[in-house]
């Protein structure tokens, strides 16, 4: 039976120090985040969701309390599988993260997540959001590393941390799921093992 779930990345986050934020308190939307999440808003409110849920980041709380706001009565329940990735690398300067295009997980100790526990968070909501609303459509407001890994699953291949780096060959139009865009997978089945078709768009 068909089932859409609308990955939503959180709005662009005031963060004047230019810190990898991970899962550091304190980091909300700042004003341009917030237009951004409203213009995620406002497409989102044309859909017939069922439910929305959100990460425990306090800019993942704040973009789907803007969606929530468009959408009517459908308050957002947080879900800590949609949670921002574990990573030694928060609160480092994202100079730092940049001269490793962006792998924030080669050489991490085992405490830490890997690419593969990011995308397994990921594929385990889909699943629940599949068995919860079997017809129907939700929205969930996330990080980027669990967008970019679910859209490269959706292709059938494995999450591989380089593959982030070739998004527009997944059907991407930004080089990596850009703030308060919006990732929609729909299933047509039941079949546990089936492939979603994958469509980006950003509102804004």
């Amino acid at each position: 039976m068909n089932c859409t779930v609308h990955l939503v990345r959180h709005g662009e986050v005031y963060n004047p120090q230019h810190i990898m934020y991970g899962r550091l308190p304190g980091f909300g939307l700042s004003e341009r985040g917030q237009e951004q999440a409203r213009a995620a808003a406002l497409w989102l409110q044309e859909r017939q969701l069922d439910a929305l849920y959100c990460s425990p980041m306090q800019r993942a709380r704040e973009t789907a309390a803007i969606v929530a706001a468009a959408a009517g009565s459908l308050p957002p329940q947080v879900d800590v599988r949609l949670n921002e990735v574990h990573t030694p690398w928060q609160g480092r300067p994202l100079l730092e993260l940049l001269k490793r295009d962006w792998d924030m997980y080669s050489g991490n100790g085992p405490e830490y997540e890997q690419a593969e526990d990011v995308a397994q968070r990921g594929q385990e909501f889909f699943a629940a959001m599949r068995r919860a609303w079997p017809g129907g459509e939700v929205a969930a407001v996330t990080h980027g590393d669990i967008i970019a890994f679910s859209i490269v699953l959706a292709a059938g291949d494995p999450p591989d941390v380089r593959l982030k780096a070739h998004m527009p060959n997944y059907g991407v139009s930004d080089d990596y799921p850009e703030t308060a865009s919006i990732s929609s997978f729909r299933w047509r089945t039941a079949d546990p093992d089936e492939l979603p078709t994958f469509t980006y768009r950003r509102p804004w």
